[in-house]
């Protein structure tokens, strides 16, 4: 089976816009994945910032992707974030903000090909 590793950030932000069609084939393929993890992020940010943020940003996640469907669906869902993390850093002055807006950019690119090649 194929399978795909991206940082835990990148599955989070797949996964809010994900969870608004539950019946797609990405979110079936990992709503278990997602329901651990979302209870852990949230236990996290109730009780430990600084882990919170550890799982968050330097954490990886490999998710099986069991057919083209999956990987097609986590692509539109990628693409969609990478459109709105492009508004967002349209209108972000200067700074740090738009500093990290542009790597979670970049970031999502590169998953995003990623999901297209199939790699």
């Amino acid at each position: 089976m194929k399978t795909i590793t991206c940082d835990i950030w990148q599955f989070v932000r797949l996964m809010d816009l994900l969870e608004d069609q539950p019946e797609g084939p990405a979110f079936r393929q990992w709503a278990e994945a997602w329901t651990e993890l979302d209870a852990r992020l949230a236990e996290l940010a109730a009780t430990d910032h600084e882990a919170y943020s550890e799982l968050m940003m330097d954490r990886q996640i490999t998710l099986d992707c069991p057919g083209k469907s999956v990987r097609d669906d986590a692509a539109r869902a990628a693409e969609r974030v990478i459109g709105r993390l492009d508004r967002a850093l349209n209108q972000a002055p200067r700074g740090d903000l738009a500093d990290s807006l542009a790597f979670e950019k970049r970031e999502m690119e590169d998953l995003l090909v990623r999901l297209k090649a199939g790699a």
